[in-house]
This record gives C-alpha cells, structure tokens and sequence, in this order.
C-alpha cells in the first residue's frame, strides 16, 4: 500500500487527490494548503483525507512514502528539497522548477538517493497520444517531416512564469516521446501583452533528429464574455 500526500489544493490539486482516492492498493492520506477555505472543500469532497497547513507535518510523516506537489512554480523546488531530503518519492506538477538549475538539483538529489522524481506530464499517457506515437514508429505515416502545435490556455494568466514555462512543457514532452528523441535546436520568441514582462504568446521552433521539424504555439487568451475582453 502506497501512501500519497497532495501539496496544493488550487487549480490543479483536487484532480490528483480524486485519481488517488480511485487507485487501489494507494492510501490518498493527507492534503496541504495554506488556504483554509480550499481544504473545507476538499473535505467535503472527500472526507476520509486529512487535511493541514503545515507541509512540514507531511515532511514528517513517517506514514507518507510520496508527496504530489501543485503549488505555484516558484515554490516548487523548496518544498521538493525537503521532501526528497526526507526520503520521499515526488511527482511534480509542470514545470518542475523555475529554472533549469533548480531541475538538475532536485534530479540529482533523487538519483543520489534513490527515489523517483518525475514531472506531470500527463498527456505522455493518454489514448490519442500513444495511437500517434504507434502510426509513426510503425511507419505507417511515412517519414515525418514537421508538425506543428498550438496550445491555448483560456483565461488562466499565471504570475510568476511565462507562456513558454507553463504550456510549452506538454507539447515538447509529447515531441519527445512519439519522435523518440530530444531536440537538437530551439528557439522561440515571445511577446507580453497582458501582463509586463511575462509573455502571454510565444513560438518556439525546434528541430529533431533526421531533419524533422516542428512549431510550437503557445497562448494564453483572455476569456470573452459578454461582447467584451476579460482577463477571465
């Protein structure tokens, strides 16, 4: 029996604690987050899971093998550290870290240790996905020769991190995993719009081993209510 902890009860939280209250032979124990209002809900919800403030009691825990971290990205490598130094297994919501020093840190710990850390790059395991990735090993498709994505994140402007950071990780975990490689170039371009300095647009071009190149558009669109644009 596997026992998890949920650290974030925001946006994204209450997804992972309802996939985790489902699986069997996992014990969904504990959530976490500095807003009491959010943890009635989840309590509510789901009345068997505890519920704190103090993401040092889960550190703590002896009970908890696994913490999944959903918080603002800005936090996500000191509450990963003190999970990891406590020995704990992570998965962490995308992106992982706020810059890629902070990644290979965190990496380095688990392997060091022995413990899994992975990122929540869920689409790597969905139906649509896999068939994809299935078409173009098999060659059914022939040789791939570009593709192209678009992202659009309606309404949901994060603060602390750019288009690029926040959307960009899923089409680039989905390049990787059906061309079966990483990218050899990439380069992008953005523009802020909304807010002052953080891009809310941006274009990124990557290219792939055996001359394969794709485009990437990410977005985040304000939501249009009313005849009118709001930041939703």
């Amino acid at each position: 029996m596997l026992t998890v902890a949920v650290i974030g009860c925001g946006y994204w939280g209450p997804n992972l604690i309802r996939n985790f209250t489902q699986f069997p032979n996992v014990r969904m124990k504990v959530a976490c987050d500095l807003n009491k209002e959010r943890l009635r809900y989840i309590s509510r919800l789901y009345p068997s899971v505890e519920t704190t403030t103090d993401v040092d009691q889960i550190v703590a825990d002896q009970e908890v093998d696994a913490a999944l971290i959903a918080t603002p990205v800005s936090t996500h490598h000191p509450i990963a550290m003190r999970f990891l130094e406590a020995g704990k297994h992570l998965l962490v919501e995308k992106p992982m870290a706020a810059s890629v020093s902070e990644a290979e840190e965190m990496n380095h710990f688990a392997e060091e240790r022995g413990l899994t850390l992975m990122a929540g790059h869920t689409f790597v395991y969905t139906a649509a996905v896999n068939k994809m990735k299935e078409l173009i090993t098999s060659g059914e498709l022939g040789h791939i020769y570009y593709i192209s994505t678009t992202r659009v994140n309606l309404g949901l402007f994060q603060e602390d991190i750019n288009v690029v950071w926040d959307l960009a990780p899923h089409d680039v975990s989905i390049l990787n995993y059906m061309l079966g490689s990483e990218p050899l170039t990439v380069s992008a371009q953005g523009q802020a719009y909304i807010q002052s300095g953080i891009e809310d647009v941006a274009f990124i071009h990557l290219e792939y081993p055996g001359d394969r190149r794709c485009s990437c558009t990410t977005t985040c669109r304000p939501r249009r209510r009313s005849g009118s644009t709001t930041r939703g």
